[in-house]
């Protein structure tokens, strides 16, 4: 059974009626790269900014490595989000979300 609301991973894809464009900004992938870059930047601001301070257990002072590090792997990763969205886009077909949104007669709705 064919899902109605079926993507193509190409942009140039013939098309067999109604409008094709790339899901954009509603692609999760997207979404995800934003938010691990965020965060990826603010912890690399905060190992370059602020203080680790001192383990109170031992007295030995922190290193801000981890928070570098960890921001680091963020950012690549969500370069990698974004390069997959930029190769691979998901492709939406107007005409099939406009007849999975239209109700049919007789059907059962539930």
């Amino acid at each position: 059974m064919s899902h109605p609301l079926q993507t193509s991973s190409t942009a140039d894809a013939p098309t067999t009626g109604g409008r094709r464009h790339r899901a954009g900004a509603f692609d999760i992938r997207n979404v995800i790269a934003t938010l691990l870059a965020i965060y990826g930047v603010v912890l690399v601001v905060c190992s370059a900014v602020l203080d680790p301070g001192v383990n109170p257990e031992t007295g030995v002072a922190k290193s801000s490595a981890d928070n570098l590090w960890t921001g680091v792997a963020m950012i690549v990763v969500a370069a990698v989000f974004v390069l997959w969205t930029r190769l691979r886009p998901i492709v939406v077909d107007d005409a099939a979300v406009a007849a999975a949104e239209t109700p049919r007669e007789g059907g059962d709705h539930r």
